[in-house]
């Protein structure tokens, strides 16, 4: 994480603990759930919360990660405030 500007800047986030261990192995939502669980405490570093998020970028090497990964990322930006339940 770099805060700079007033800014905190997250990026490189992977389902990996700080030894190397993948968490959730082979479970998307699992593994997305941890990643967006590692933000929120990174951002908690900075003095920042969910609610200050702007914008949020995944990149997947496996397609068919996509829908578990989408729907975590719905919570996510929920959490955020930046997408309303419907």
């Amino acid at each position: 994480m770099v805060v700079a500007g007033g800014m905190a800047f997250v990026s490189g986030t992977v389902a990996a603990d700080h030894t190397g261990r993948i968490h959730a192995t082979g479970d998307a939502a699992g593994q997305a759930s941890y990643v967006y669980e590692e933000i929120r405490h990174a951002l908690a570093q900075a003095g920042a919360s969910l609610r200050d998020v702007v914008r949020v970028r995944v990149y997947l090497t496996n397609i068919a990660a996509s829908k578990p990964w989408g729907w975590c990322t719905m919570k996510f930006l929920q959490m955020c405030g930046r997408l309303t339940a419907r």
